[in-house]
Parts: structure tokens; C-alpha cells; sequence
């Protein structure tokens, strides 16, 4: 089912539908349009924990082949990232309900769709923490390559530096001598960034999901060899860790650009935008210890705990939210990828253990 973000109306449904299926209390949000969020309550008797499983029911929209089962896999655009994942979450509740576990506190299952940028900004993930459904810790089923656990992700701020100048684009013959060219002034700009980045990468790494970067994509001016452009633009992205604060990032844009508008004279227009800021999660917190616990039970190996330096729904439940989460998923080696798959015993064996990190919280399954 084809859910490119801002399209989620029939996946929503349709998730909707499969969690009332395995016995779950439903609702869906459509406070954003083409972007609907699915919550599913398992309640318990009262008195226990919530524990909220989440993910996101949107993919990015770049065509795919038509789904398929092939070669003990399913193919299609999603089921990597990440409609895998919350298959096997609907699995794994199913099966406790199935076997006539009760809860003492409430699993909530909670699917929103406007995830992936830059068309989704997390917003109905927003909406999510801000109405406080995900209760005392989230398990997010995004999925990483051998079922890593991911207890720290990076923040990231997209930037966008616009240098300009008044006029019109002229010759460069026929100039007034001190015109400014914007295509200098990004170059002592770039020339900054990359200061910045080198001097990030001298202050160390972080263990799990190493140095602070700063990254230039995009480089643009100029239409024609011999004419002086009126404006030129540069745009990246700068990784950090969970000890920043978005207003430190915004002084330190500021930091860089303001000496070069000063001594050019030109115009610097800094954009920030970010989906998420660093987080990290003690790996002796009661979700922590679960996930590895029911890691080691099913596939008989210690849990590897690693980071990962791309934004994931844990930023926002972690930072924004207050929530402990950790990250855990099927195999996300094909996200995004032209030929995006997922092994049927990887999506097995998350499910698995979806359903022992259930059975082991702390307090959340009657004795």
C-alpha cells in the first residue's frame, strides 16, 4: 500500500484496522491532513507502567518495484523502513493476547506518518509526546543492520547560508569598482565551515556514535562565467551530540558568518531547520536492560549496543519528551534504498523480541 509521506490516509487505516484486529483499543488522529497517527491501547488492571512501542507508517517517495515474497524476504517500498517493523510490533501483541497475558500496567502502540523529511517535520510524532500516550518509555522499531540496540542518536540542523548583494547581475567589465561578489563571500564562508568541521573533529568522539560534523552539500552562484551574481547559497548539515542545545547551533552559525558580513559588507542570511536534537539513554534504564534481556532469549547472543548519527523518532521521544527510548528493529540495511527488503526471520525475530521486552519490563505484566 503506497504511504509517501503526506499520503497516509489508507495505511493509517489500514494499521488501524490490523491492531483492532489482534484485540486493541483504537483511535486515529487526523489533525494533519494526508498524515493521520494510529494509537492502539493494551490496558492492564491499572497501577503498572506504560510501555508504547513506536514507529512511522510513511516512506519516502521514490518509486519501487511492486511488493513482493521472494527468496525468504518481502520487497517493497516501506518494508524495510519501516512497515516491517510495526508488523511485527502488531505480532507480538497479538500473540501475548493470544496466550492470555495480563497486564498490570498498558502497552500502547502509536504510528504516525509524517516522518520522513523534507516533507514530514515529525509533527504528528510531536502531537504524540505533547498529548502524553507514550507513557514511562518508548521502544522506537526503527531498524538498524543486526538488531543493534540504540541507546544515543545525534541531533541535526539542515542550514541554508544565503549571501547577497543589492543590484542587478552585470558583466563583470562594466561592475563599479567595490561591488561585491557573493561568490567570494561564500568562499570565505565554506572557507569557515570547514575551519568549524575540522576543529569539531580534533574534540573527540563520542563512544557510540562519534565526532560532531559539519557537512557542506551544496554549493551554489553564478549563471555565466563573466557575470557578477547578485546572490550565492551554501547548504549542509551539522550532526551533533546529546549535549547541545539548538540555541548553541544558532550562535555558532551566528559565530561564523557575522566577521564575513561585517568585513564584506554583504548580506548573510543563515536558515536552520532540524527534525530532532542528540539524545542518549542510560544502558542500566529499565527499558535498556529489558530489550537486552529479551534479545539474549531469542536469538541466544549478548544484545551490541551502538548510536547511529541519523535522526530517528528517539530524539524527539528523548529530548522533546522527557521519555527514555531506545531504538530496535528488524535490519535496516535497505532503507531508502532502490530495492528496499526485509528478511521474514529478521522481521520474526524482532517480533520475538518485541514481545519478551513485554514480558520483562518492569512491573508492566500482572504476576
Amino acid at each position: 500500500m503506497p504511504s509517501p509521506t503526506g499520503h497516509g490516509d489508507a495505511v493509517a487505516e489500514a494499521y488501524a484496522a490490523l491492531l483492532r484486529d489482534v484485540g486493541l483499543e483504537v483511535t486515529v488522529d487526523r489533525h494533519f491532513p494526508g498524515g493521520p497517527n494510529v494509537v492502539g491501547r493494551w490496558r492492564g488492571r491499572g497501577g503498572g507502567p506504560t510501555l508504547a512501542f513506536v514507529g512511522h507508517l510513511d516512506t519516502i517517495g521514490a518509486d519501487h518495484a511492486p511488493p513482493r515474497l521472494a527468496d525468504g524476504a518481502v520487497h517493497g517500498r516501506g518494508a524495510d523502513d519501516m512497515k516491517g517493523a510495526l508488523a511485527a510490533v502488531a505480532e507480538a501483541v497479538g500473540a501475548l493476547r493470544a496466550a492470555g497475558v495480563a497486564l498490570a500496567g498498558e502497552v500502547v502502540v502509536a504510528a504516525h506518518s509524517l516522518h520522513e523529511a523534507p516533507v514530514g517535520k515529525m509533527e504528528g510524532l510531536r502531537r504524540l509526546v505533547a498529548a502524553g500516550v507514550l507513557g514511562d518509555a518508548a521502544l522506537v522499531a526503527e531498524s538498524f543492520p543486526a538488531g543493534h540496540q540504540i541507546l544515543a542518536g545525534k541531533g541535526q540542523a539542515i542550514f541554508t547560508i544565503t549571501v547577497s548583494r543589492p543590484g542587478e547581475v552585470v558583466h563583470e567589465n562594466y561592475a563599479a569598482a567595490g561591488t561585491i561578489n557573493p561568490l567570494d563571500v561564500a568562499i570565505e564562508v565554506a572557507a569557515r565551515l570547514r575551519a568549524r568541521q575540522a576543529a569539531l573533529a580534533a574534540e573527540g568522539d563520542h563512544p557510540l556514535i562519534g565526532p560532531e560534523t559539519l557537512f557542506i552539500g551544496e554549493i551554489h552562484g553564478g549563471d555565466f562565467y563573466n557575470r557578477l551574481p547578485t546572490e550565492a547559497r551554501i547548504v549542509g548539515i551539522r550532526r551533533f551530540g546529546p549535549a547541545r542545545a539548538w540555541a548553541e547551533i544558532e550562535r555558532e552559525f551566528a559565530d561564523l558568518t557575522a566577521p564575513v558580513a561585517a568585513a564584506s559588507g554583504a548580506t548573510i542570511d543563515v536558515r536552520l531547520g532540524g527534525n530532532g536534537l542528540g539524545y542518549e539513554v542510560a544502558p542500566d534504564a529499565p527499558l535498556a536492560l529489558a530489550l537486552a534481556a529479551a534479545h539474549e532469549r531469542v536469538t541466544g547472543h549478548p544484545l551490541p549496543v551502538a548510536g547511529t548519527k541519523s535522526v530517528t523518532d528517539a530524539n524527539i521521544i528523548a529530548r522533546e519528551g522527557g521519555i527514555p527510548a531506545l531504538c530496535y528493529g528488524p535490519n535496516g540495511a535497505t532503507a531508502h534504498a532502490d530495492e528496499e527488503h526485509v528478511a521474514v526471520a529478521d522481521l520474526l525475530r524482532a517480533a520475538r523480541v518485541y514481545a519478551e521486552t513485554i514480558l520483562g519490563y518492569p512491573g508492566l505484566v500482572r504476576g
